[in-house]
């Protein structure tokens, strides 16, 4: 009996594997290959994005994080002058600024606000002159 059930077993995959269609199997690197091929294919580019920019729109402010930062890398570089990893001063830059209480952050985001308020003047200005002009 147990040669019997050995070939029924057989007999069971061999139906199942044909029930599945060929395209569906994937067999060792071949699906890794054939995502090879398709991130291969250039993308169209969208050329409307490219046309519509305009050279005259002023530059975004720096945000109070990025004020904070300026300040923050001076005084680390002195504190610290052997450090020369990038990386290592904006690790610790974040960190201080997560730590930082809201009221030092709030101070450090008036010192950015000029900056923020001459933008949405200069975008104002300039929204009118594409609009009316």
């Amino acid at each position: 009996m147990k040669a019997t059930r050995g070939r029924e077993d057989a007999t069971m995959k061999d139906k199942k594997e044909a029930k599945k269609p060929a395209e569906n199997k994937v067999v060792g690197k071949r699906k890794a290959a054939s995502r090879a091929d398709k991130s291969d294919q250039k993308r169209p580019k969208n050329i409307a994005s490219s046309t519509n920019k305009d050279p005259n729109k002023p530059k975004r402010p720096a945000t109070a994080f990025f004020v904070f930062m300026e300040e923050f890398r001076t005084s680390y570089k002195q504190e610290h002058p052997k450090v020369k990893a990038i990386s290592a001063v904006g690790k610790a830059g974040g960190e201080k600024w997560k730590s930082m209480s809201n009221a030092v952050m709030h101070k450090t985001s008036n010192a950015a606000s000029p900056d923020l308020a001459m933008y949405r003047s200069n975008v104002h200005r300039l929204g009118k002159l594409l609009w009316h002009g």
